[in-house]
Formats: C-alpha cells, structure tokens, sequence
C-alpha cells in the first residue's frame, strides 16, 4: 500500500466519503474508485468493526489531523499569503501590545513605589 493510499484507508476509517476523500487528498473526481478500492473498502469495513468506539469528537479531530497533514504545503501557502497581505495590521498589533506591557509595567513599579514609601 503506497502513501495515498494509507491516507485513503485511514479517511475511510474515519467514516469519511469517497469525494470527502477526493478533496482531503486533492485528487480528481471518481479517482479513488478506480485506483484505491480496495484501501476504500477495507478502511470502511474497519470503520463498521470498530466505529462504535470512537466519539464524534474524536472522528472530528481525527479527520481534521488527517486534512492537515494531507495539506501541510497549501495551508502553509495559504497562512504565508494572509501574513503578507494584512502585514500592517500585524505590526499595529505588535506595536499596541509593546505599549500596553511597556505601560502596565511602568504603574506596577510606581505602585511598588507607592508601597514602599507608606
């Protein structure tokens, strides 16, 4: 069994479709059918065997870790564009966080001062 389709095998474990599949996976529609069958089938038959004992937030997280590590290089892609587009308004946040731990800072020593001196 070869890298996809392990990846097939657990998705249909986890009780996910065929097209749910496809997309994770990023293959071509109806491709699953005709390459990965098998792994389909036996992920599913495991599914029934075992399905009982995993929680729904457990098969949530798991097809989510699963989603992830299919697309570990678009979601990277994805979070490098959104930094490089809204890059003003991460400075500002930075510099309104500085601000306020530099501020918060200065009224803790002046009241330990404060403290000190009564």
């Amino acid at each position: 069994m070869d890298e996809t389709g392990k990846k097939v095998f657990n998705l249909a474990g986890l009780g996910a479709s065929p097209r749910e599949i496809e997309i994770a996976l990023g293959l071509p529609a109806y491709h699953i059918h005709m390459s990965y069958h098998r792994e389909l089938m036996a992920g599913y038959s495991k599914a029934e065997s075992v399905g009982c004992l995993l929680s729904e937030k457990e098969k949530r997280l798991a097809k989510y870790r699963m989603y992830c590590e299919a697309n570990k290089e678009k979601i990277r892609e994805r979070k490098r564009r959104y930094y490089v587009t809204h890059k003003e308004e991460f400075r500002e946040r930075k510099r309104r966080y500085r601000e306020q731990k530099i501020k918060k800072n200065f009224l803790s020593k002046e009241l330990n001062n404060e403290q000190k001196a009564a």
